[in-house]
């Protein structure tokens, strides 16, 4: 209100009289109500910087941000970086195994962020876990697509879109419609995932294939002495702690007392060292069918239950340089050591 009432004083000569010259006022009254309440009382808008969206980008009542016009891409999207490939082996007519694990000519996959950790320092990186994933039930001469994507933190390997054939059902078809496909994107960009691009392929004839016709087994993985992904890590001191991810199967779940600190408990690998109040280091698999009291940030806790079960998920292989203990979910722990670190 005191801006309008300085810009008529100003606009008046300080009389209280309108002068000759009303267009710039209008203007600039138009500008003060920020235009809307200008127009209902009948006034024209004042220009903005605003423009309508072309309506060529507008497909089924949705926004295609691949050809709408007038769309200037500085800084709106978060310019993630996917390193790695995947490739398609297709041993028959009607299969096809996707790579991601380094063989049959695949890359493992690394997403690059932007996100800052500091001046001068890159953004965060996440190794994905090499694994395949073998589709049946396909027709030959199809083009077939999927959509992966990786959902960080208590993710058990890379996802795939709901698809329309194949099974599992992750194949899209080159007869699907438009309107099927979107939908598959749209699943794969959901909040909380990261889309890997999309994987085609064409089924080849019977007798044919479409890459290394027979699968080469995956490099060996370094065993157990880790946690599950998700897994909450802290060093001990300001020691940094350095990941790797690497798929598994045989896990060990520890809990301790019904309302203690830490009810959640952990999933780790049955050889991941952890630490009894009186024997000290120990595989978890030490705890099973007893009732010890282990070490965490916390004090001492009394684990209640140790159960050994069977997933396919991912392992996260703690690093440092020094210090190695940290604790995982609250469970005082220690890492890897290797060659390097012992030097």
């Amino acid at each position: 209100m005191g801006d309008l009432l300085k810009t008529i004083y100003d606009m008046t000569g300080g009389t209280g009289m309108m002068q000759q010259d009303t267009s710039n006022l209008s203007a600039r009254l138009a500008r003060l109500e920020r235009n809307a309440p200008y127009q209902l009382r009948g006034g024209g808008l004042a220009a903005t910087r605003f423009s309508m969206i072309d309506s060529t980008g507008v497909i089924d009542g949705k926004l295609n941000l691949a050809v709408s016009a007038g769309i200037d891409f500085k800084g709106i999207l978060s310019p993630n970086v996917v390193d790695g490939q995947f490739t398609v082996a297709c041993p028959s007519d009607s299969s096809a195994t996707i790579f991601w694990d380094g063989t049959n000519l695949s890359r493992i996959i690394m997403i690059r962020r932007p996100d800052s950790q500091g001046i001068g320092l890159g953004g965060t990186s996440t190794t994905i876990p090499g694994n395949s994933i073998t589709i049946t039930g396909l027709t030959p001469v199809v083009k077939y697509q999927t959509l992966p994507y990786w959902v960080p933190f208590n993710s058990c390997g890379v996802g795939f879109a709901p698809g329309t054939v194949g099974t599992p059902q992750i194949a899209f078809a080159s007869t699907d419609s438009d309107s099927v496909f979107a939908q598959g994107k749209s699943l794969q960009s959901l909040a909380g995932r990261e889309p890997l691009g999309n994987i085609s392929w064409t089924q080849p004839t019977a007798g044919g294939t479409s890459g290394p016709a027979t699968p080469t087994t995956p490099p060996p993985r370094q065993p157990g002495t880790c946690v599950m992904i998700g897994s909450h890590l802290k060093p001990m001191g300001n020691e940094p702690i350095d990941t790797v991810l690497h798929p598994w199967t045989d896990w060990v779940r520890i809990e301790t007392e019904p309302g203690g600190i830490f009810t959640n408990g952990l999933n780790c690998t049955p050889n991941h060292p952890l630490y009894d109040s009186e024997r000290g280091k120990v595989d978890a698999d030490f705890f099973i069918g007893k009732h010890r009291w282990i070490i965490t940030d916390h004090g001492e806790e009394l684990v209640t239950n140790t159960t050994r079960f069977i997933k396919t998920c991912t392992k996260v292989e703690a690093r440092m340089k020094r210090g190695h203990l940290f604790f995982a979910n609250g469970f005082m722990s220690h890492n890897v050591k290797n060659n390097l670190d012992q030097t």
